[in-house]
């Protein structure tokens, strides 16, 4: 997709390049092709129920959205880590509270008008993208 900023990444994969089972699941991310029991259905036919729920699909979606107080914890960490890893890039922080209070909510809170502009850029190709480094080519500099 043009819409879609590809240095991203190969940015990504390139700093985990040692040892590999990280690029491994960095691209199983990016493709939503991380374990969960639809792939284990799919492959080993398998149940394909949530473990915890025991009532959907478990897919990468419902993982990530779930509301068990396990899914909430690892939620939780996911968003510390992605702070620090945008403080470690020096992001405006401007931006990375922006990003923490949309991410979770899948809404565009408060927001300047630029900011408004490139969260609405990577809303269309899907705010949890941004997750899976599918990031908006309206994030690179001018």
């Amino acid at each position: 997709m043009e819409s879609i900023d590809n240095t991203n990444d190969r940015l990504a994969l390139n700093r985990y390049s040692s040892p590999e089972h990280f690029q491994t699941g960095f691209t199983k991310l990016m493709f939503s092709l991380n374990q969960s029991n639809y792939w284990n259905n799919q492959l080993y036919g398998t149940t394909d129920l949530c473990p915890c729920c025991n009532k959907k699909t478990e897919t990468f979606d419902h993982i990530t959205k779930r509301s068990s107080p396990i899914a909430a914890s690892a939620r939780s960490l996911l968003l510390i880590n992605l702070r620090s890893d945008l403080e470690a890039f020096f992001t405006p922080k401007i931006l990375i509270k922006t990003v923490l209070e949309t991410l979770p909510n899948r809404t565009i809170t408060n927001a300047s008008p630029l900011i408004q502009a490139l969260l609405t850029a990577q809303q269309d190709i899907g705010l949890d993208s941004f997750l899976t480094a599918h990031i908006s080519v309206r994030w690179q500099p001018s």
